[in-house]
């Protein structure tokens, strides 16, 4: 990032932006449908599965879990 020229930051910022503005639409239509409380829970399940097989493996293995991993499984939760 510190060779990014001032262009690449601003699609940097654009990008964010929409991925939080399509986040945002996303969870305003979950709670107005009543199902945010379905995501929450799914949420804390998915991070209380990796969090539980991390500690239990951490002795003989190396876990990592790659971010597009979580990106996948959130994924399957849109458009429900």
């Amino acid at each position: 990032m510190m060779t990014w020229t001032p262009i690449i930051y601003f699609f940097a910022l654009m990008t964010i932006l929409l991925i939080c503005g399509v986040l945002g639409y996303a969870i305003a239509v979950y709670v107005m449908n009543g199902l945010i409380v379905w995501y929450i829970g799914w949420f804390f399940l998915i991070i209380a599965f990796f969090t539980v097989v991390t500690l239990c493996l951490r002795k003989t293995h190396n876990l990592h879990m790659h971010h597009y991993t979580i990106g996948m499984i959130l994924i399957v939760m849109f458009g429900h």
